[in-house]
């Protein structure tokens, strides 16, 4: 019978390092989890506010305006015009 105490002893002592470094491995990856959770549901967020912002036209670019100095004579020449 006591070959088979020592046996239940030795698992009993080995589970319960086991556990142990479970334990310190939950406590370390209970913040990251935390903060992937977090950084999840803030994309959620942006996601749904930001959907309907992006169906709303904006303001529109003005077009470019050529530098070229032909172009600037151009419009010297039409304003003398008006």
């Amino acid at each position: 019978m006591r070959p088979l105490l020592g046996t239940i002893t030795a698992r009993e002592q080995a589970l319960s390092a086991e556990a142990e470094q479970v334990r310190a491995q939950l406590d370390e990856l209970t913040p990251q989890l935390r903060e992937l959770d977090q950084e999840t549901e803030h994309l959620r967020i942006t996601r749904k506010t930001g959907l309907p912002l992006a169906d709303e036209p904006g303001p529109q670019p003005q077009p470019a305006r050529p530098e070229h100095p032909a172009h600037q004579q151009i419009l010297a020449v039409l304003a003398e015009a008006r």
